[in-house]
């Protein structure tokens, strides 16, 4: 094969496209079709290569037979190289096989099929080779397999190389379709890159270890061949059937690469040029080496050859040499080094690439380079450097800037700790190599600021750092001296007396082992600041602060010009369980919002001038009071609007009305009005929305005067707890509705007292949810405002009274513990009253609405729970009555006559009918729980038609007579009895025609014992009933029973 470049690259077009494209313009390969072979006889024992030997070809098979030796070259009794079947997955359609022969046996085998799987109709490179130790099968450039079987030396033998048959004397077998070229046999181990296995290789060319060499271009016959030097192949070659039709043209394939690298732009060059050093930048367009020579400026300039060798012209010494392997288009640089200071030097270059034969550039390359001058000098510190750019409890930023790129090397040492040495701080120790607390470096560039962390440093305590640079000189220039820098974590403070701000000898700072007398006072670029129980501190000048905590008892007060700061530090900035007391125009600002925290029993006092009240978390247990000379705007403008524990108004010297526009409307603790100085404390007016305000504890008014709403707002003023009123007044004067009101409007369990021992008492509206139970500890004077009770109203011994509607809400609950006089107060009734066995009286009306509910245990019943002028009672007949006494009781006359929802009898002693009365609705009824209802003689108890009754027992029954007006035809069971027994009747009407049936129980014999009616066997000697139909004309059976059991004498009585 005359060009391999072209063959080559006909392998890597057949690996991507497969086996349809022709081998053409490489002049020819032999295709074998089961007819013809080729051979060359040995000469001068040449082909006897037994312990160095290297046979190869290359092979496109389109198919074979299995099993028949189709030898790609085969020495009989020697060796063979053949196809088979592959066998191992992936299967590929054939494997090829060397192997060694002794005489007809297999001694030694190489087999491809374990590592690499080959297709028909695509070329291949394969080779078998053997170096004395290792036998090697490569397909391609892979290694297919291997190993050192001593049976590897091949055996002597003066037969010819077949190639493409095999010839053993009494058969003979030739390859069935298969094209071949570029045949070699040598007497070495050729390594793998000596080897036609990439589409870059260029055609072989015999050389002193080439025994046999094919390239099939010139269309002999037989085909000749070209041998090397030692020894000389000489024998003859012959074919079978060879002619030149079996001479094929390969493909379209050229000769290898023949041309030399070429530099990319601006390549090569030097970069990073210093006093004994530069860097060679090189860069070619494909892979290879590049070589240099460094030489003095101006010498004679040297040969490729020369360059390539490392030498000046004519072999002279250069002063540095090398070479830079290259990958194609990537930048690569090699570090010149041993040069002298400011020095000009001569560089000459010349690459070449990695073909076999390389291909070297025709002519070098010069650039021109110089070093630079030696730097002598130690960098300086810039201006204040270095210094503590950061400063937190654990932690300190050193920052370091210098004139030149270089570092700086630091330790960290106790205070006053003796000072190291320069080679001390390098090493990273105190003096004499002592341990540092902490140590570093810090990588610079010129006039570029950089820092380090110190960290894992102790609270409030003082250090020394040393610190020392060097510039990135080779050597490097080292500062002569360290530099010594006073540090400290953030200190934490304390007073130690009371005083001002500052003054130094009321603080002491803690220094990490105790407390010392401070040098300063504290500001906000410290650490905590604490004022100590009982201290009192005072602010008369400007301050910024942040993390401090005044203690129980202790006290900051910023007095008139004061004005404190408080810084956003870390954590809470000020932590107040003391006071913060501000007066006069003293200012408390905030800085970048900062937390402050009033916790348990703290306050904060305001006493001044200055009406802004300092932005906080309020514990509920925590008090804001405004003392000060206050007037005006009380608005959120003034921070009003927050949630505050304990609200204390307290403004003897109050200049004008104050007013809060609803913006005070959530006081979690107490809230005490004390003095307003005659003015009047406004909660809402006509400004913004109807307010909602919360006490959630006790409302106190000792003095001053609250005005719900000046204007036309309504507001709702609710007391979670006690209300006590010792003085002051409450009032609302706008023309909206100031309302007070007992509880939230939602939960329950709420509960707490009223107490009104002086002052004026004045709301417009008041009313107890039904979330809370109000307990009277005074009288509550209503005046005119309606008084509504949802919840739960407990009286004791005091009454509510007024000239406006005293009302029972629906889900209300009044209990009597005492009589009550409203005098003119209506009663609206209708939720529960329980009177218990007291009184209420009054002159004005008694009115119950139909969800009312009255519980009385008076014996005088209705009559004697409810002493109004019976005018002026309107006792609704769709209200429950209960007489739940422990003594016998009486209705009353005040008792509905017609009852439409329920009567209910709940006393053990009985409760007796004042006058006939009837129930006559289905919603309750008569409900006999405890005790008897006795019925008169000569008076009546009537069930409607609607009428019902429950709950009946032996212990609870109708003791008299008892009517039922029926207009149906079930049953009905009279629920009577007498005394103590309980004897129920039952009727069923034989029409729904309205009748009225009355009956009656009596425990006693009846009066005529001696006649008996037909079906009876005698009369009862110790009781009777009697049943009579008073109104109508339908019949009705009767059954007669007891709780007990069923009579024997059980028949129905049939009333006619």
């Amino acid at each position: 094969m005359s060009s391999m470049r072209t063959f080559t690259l006909f392998i890597f077009s057949l690996f991507l496209l497969g086996a349809g494209i022709l081998l053409a313009d490489n002049d020819y390969v032999i295709s074998l079709d089961g007819g013809e072979s080729f051979y060359v006889n040995d000469g001068n024992d040449a082909l006897d290569v037994s312990d160095n030997w290297t046979f190869e070809a290359w092979i496109k098979v389109g198919s074979y037979v299995a099993g028949n030796y189709e030898c790609i070259m085969d020495r009989r009794t020697v060796f063979s190289f053949y196809l088979i079947s592959d066998t191992t997955e992936p299967i590929g359609d054939y494997a090829v096989k060397f192997v060694a022969r002794d005489g007809t046996s297999i001694v030694a085998s190489l087999v491809s099929d374990s590592l690499v799987t080959m297709s028909f109709g695509t070329w291949y490179h394969v080779a078998a080779t053997y170096d004395g130790i290792e036998a090697k099968l490569y397909v391609n450039d892979i290694l297919a397999d291997s190993n050192s079987d001593p049976d590897w030396n091949l055996t002597a033998a003066t037969t010819a190389i077949n190639i493409g048959g095999r010839y053993w004397g009494y058969y003979s077998r030739q390859m069935s379709n298969t094209d071949i070229d570029e045949i070699r046999v040598s007497n070495i181990a050729r390594s793998l890159a000596s080897m036609q296995t990439s589409v870059d290789d260029p055609p072989y060319s015999p050389d002193s270890t080439t025994i046999l060499l094919m390239h099939l271009n010139d269309q002999g016959n037989p085909p000749t061949y070209e041998s090397g030097t030692d020894p000389i192949l000489n024998g003859t070659s012959g074919d079978d059937d060879i002619t030149s039709i079996d001479y094929v043209s390969p493909g379209n394939l050229t000769m290898g690469d023949q041309s030399a690298p070429v530099f990319a732009s601006t390549y090569p060059k030097v970069l990073n040029e210093t006093p004994t050093t530069l860097d060679l930048a090189v860069q070619i367009n494909e892979d290879g080496i590049a070589y240099y020579v460094v030489l003095e400026d101006s010498a004679d300039a040297p040969t490729v050859a020369e360059v390539k060798a490392g030498t000046g012209s004519g072999g002279a010494a250069a002063i540095a040499n090398g070479n830079m392997t290259l990958t194609a288009d990537i930048d690569s640089i090699k570090t010149i080094t041993g040069l002298t200071q400011n020095t000009d030097y001569d560089i000459y270059v010349v690459a070449e690439d990695d073909e076999i034969p390389p291909n070297i550039q025709s002519s070098t390359t010069k650039i021109d380079a110089s070093t630079t001058i030696a730097d002598v000098t130690p960098p300086e510190f810039a201006a204040t450097y270095p210094k503590i750019i950061e400063t937190t409890t654990t932690t300190l930023e050193l920052a370091v800037q210098i004139n030149e790129d270089g570092k700086a090397y630091f330790v960290v040492l106790e205070n006053d700790a003796t000072a190291p040495s320069v080679s001390d701080v390098k090493a990273g120790t105190g003096n004499g190599g002592e341990p540092a607390i902490d140590n570093g470096e810090i990588l610079l560039s010129a006039d570029t600021e950089n820092s380090a962390i110190i960290d894992s440093l102790s609270e409030s305590t003082d250090y020394d750092i040393y610190v020392v640079a060097e510039d990135d000189a080779v050597p490097p220039n080292t500062q002569s001296s360290v530099t010594k820098i006073d540090a400290s974590t953030l200190l934490n403070y304390r007073t130690k007396s009371s005083g001002d701000w500052f003054a130094r000898g009321i603080w002491e700072r803690y220094n990490g082992n105790e407390w010392i007398d401070a040098d300063s006072s504290p500001t906000s670029a410290d650490n905590t600041i604490t004022i100590q129980n009982s201290h009192i501190v005072t602010l008369a000048d400007t301050v910024t602060i942040d993390q401090v905590t005044i203690e129980a008892n202790g006290q900051l007060t910023v007095m008139e010009n004061g004005y404190l700061i408080i810084n956003n530090g870390s954590g809470i900035d000020m932590n107040v369980f003391g006071t913060l007391r501000k007066e006069g125009n003293g200012v408390i600002a905030r800085l970048n919002t900062p937390t402050t925290v009033f916790n348990e029993g703290s306050k904060f006092e305001l006493a001044g001038t200055n009406k802004y009240i300092i932005v906080a978390n309020w514990d509920r247990n925590s008090t804001c009071e405004i003392s000060g000379e206050i007037g005006g705007d009380m608005t959120s403008t003034y921070h009003t609007d927050q949630s505050f524990g304990n609200f204390v108004w307290n403004c003897p010297n109050q200049t004008s009305n104050v007013y809060f526009s609803g913006a005070l409307d959530d006081i979690k603790g107490n809230f005490q009005l004390i003095d307003t100085n005659g003015y009047e404390f406004r909660l809402t007016g006509t400004v913004g929305d109807d307010p909602t305000v919360y006490v959630e504890g006790n409302v106190e008014i000792s003095g001053g005067i609250l005005n719900l709403t000046s204007g036309d707002n309504n507001i709702y003023f609710v007391c979670d707890s006690n209300y006590v009123q010792t003085g002051g007044e409450i009032k609302a004067t706008g023309t909206g509705s100031g309302n007070l009101r007992f509880g939230p409007l939602s939960g329950s369990g709420y509960s707490g007292t009223f107490t009104h021992s002086g002052g004026i008492f004045n709301p417009d509206n008041i009313q107890v949810r039904s979330s809370y139970t109000l307990t009277l500890n005074s009288d509550m004077n209503i005046d005119d405002a309606p008084f509504t009770v949802y919840g739960t109203l407990i009286c004791g011994t005091y009454r509510v009274y007024g000239t406006a509607d005293f009302k029972i809400g629906s889900t209300g609950y009044l209990t009597l513990t005492d009589n009550m006089d409203v005098d003119n107060t209506p009663i609206i009734l209708d939720g529960t009253i329980d009177f218990g066995t007291y009184t209420l009286t009054g002159d004005s009306t008694f009115t119950i609405g139909s969800t009312g509910v009255i519980k009385t245990a008076h014996t005088n019943g209705l009559d004697g729970s409810i002493n109004f002028a019976d005018s002026l009672c309107y006792l609704n007949a769709d209200a429950d009555y209960e007489f739940n006494g422990t003594a016998p009781q009486i209705t009353g006359n005040l008792l509905p006559t017609n009852i439409t929802d329920g009567l209910i009898i709940n006393n053990s002693a009985g409760v007796t009918l004042s006058r006939n009365t009837t129930i006559s609705g289905g919603k309750t009824g008569l409900k006999l729980l405890s005790g008897n209802l006795i019925v008169p003689e000569d008076s009546l108890f009537t069930f409607g038609i609607d009428g019902g009754w429950s709950e009946a027992n032996e212990n609870s029954f109708i003791s008299g007579a008892v009517a039922k007006i029926r207009n149906s035809t079930s049953i009905f069971t009279f629920p009577i009895g007498r005394d103590s027994v309980y004897r129920r009747l039952s009727i069923i009407p034989s029409s729904s025609e309205e009748t009225t049936f009355k009956a009656e129980y009596f425990h006693e014999p009846y009066s005529d014992t001696s006649t008996c009616e037909e079906g009876f066997g005698n009369i009862s000697t110790t009781e009777y009933w009697t049943l009579d139909r008073t109104d109508g004309i339908a019949a009705a059976k009767v059954m007669r029973d007891n709780s007990k059991s069923i009579r024997k004498i059980n028949g129905l009585l049939q009333m006619k």
